[in-house]
C-alpha cells in the first residue's frame, strides 16, 4: 500500500509512504479528523483531541465502539482483519489508545499529546 503526502522529494516528485508507515498515516488521519471536515464523507472521523483528552469509563466504551466503526468503514480489508483497539483510563484519568494492526502498535496517549503531532513523529 502506498500513501501520498502533500510534500515532495528532492526531484519534484511527490512524496509517499508505503507498507505499516501508510497504514499507521491513515489510521492517524483518521483518528484526528473532525466528523464533518471532509465534505465527501461527513462522518468519516473519530475527532480526538480536547474533548477526549479526559474520559470517563462510560464514555470510554462509546469511543472504542466509534474508532471500531470508523476503521472498519474508511481502512482497507487487509487492515481491518488484523486491528484491535484497546483503550485505558491512565492514573491521572487521561486516555491511552492503543492500536495494533499487521504486527505494528500505534498509540496515542492524551497526556503526552500537548504539541501538535508532526508526521516525522508517527513515522519513526
Amino acid at each position: 500500500m502506498k500513501e501520498y503526502l502533500l510534500t515532495t522529494n528532492e526531484f519534484m516528485v511527490p512524496d509517499h509512504v508505503e507498507g505499516s508507515d501508510a497504514y499507521g498515516l491513515l489510521l492517524l488521519r483518521l483518528l484526528l479528523l473532525q466528523p464533518g471536515q471532509n465534505p465527501l464523507h461527513p462522518a468519516m472521523g473519530v475527532g480526538l483531541g480536547p474533548k477526549y483528552r479526559f474520559i470517563t469509563e462510560d464514555n470510554m466504551n462509546m469511543l472504542q465502539d466509534r474508532v471500531q466503526d470508523q476503521i472498519n468503514t474508511y481502512l482497507p480489508n487487509d487492515f481491518i482483519n488484523k486491528t484491535t483497539v484497546f483503550m485505558e483510563i491512565k492514573p491521572t484519568h487521561y486516555l491511552k489508545i492503543i492500536i495494533s494492526a499487521n504486527d505494528t502498535n500505534y498509540i496515542y496517549d492524551t497526556e503526552e499529546s500537548e504539541t501538535p503531532i508532526e508526521l516525522s513523529d508517527i513515522l519513526k
